[in-house]
């Protein structure tokens, strides 16, 4: 499933940059319908596993929250290093800043919430 998923990956990437027919790959929206429905599919068998033990479910939260967490740290310190040398670079005005630093800010974690569901 993962080099299915990996081929599908390099169709959007290709698409993106309009090299897709070139090499007859796959269209980009059909690659990510079925990036996202192996996805599921993926996520589905590893969920039902976890749910087959004792532990249950929490042990996968547990384990996805320990997975996907250091990436949100690493995406936050090189936020912190390169942001500013690219605002001031750019020249936005000092409302537009504010407004960039809070949203990125605010977006910090917001996988780890529980609103995937709606």
């Amino acid at each position: 499933m993962g080099c299915i998923r990996i081929f599908l990956a390099i169709s959007v990437v290709m698409a993106h940059m309009g090299m897709e027919r070139k090499f007859g790959l796959v269209s980009g929206k059909i690659a990510v319908e079925l990036f996202f429905g192996i996805s599921g599919f993926y996520m589905a068998m590893v969920i039902s596993r976890y749910l087959a033990q004792p532990r249950g479910i929490g042990s996968f939260y547990k384990a996805r929250y320990l997975r996907l967490f250091p990436a949100y740290i690493v995406t936050l310190l090189l936020f912190i290093i390169f942001y500013r040398p690219i605002v001031s670079i750019s020249n936005f005005s000092p409302v537009v800043n504010l407004y960039n630093y809070f949203v990125s800010f605010t977006m910090i974690g917001f996988r780890n919430l529980k609103l995937d569901r709606f």
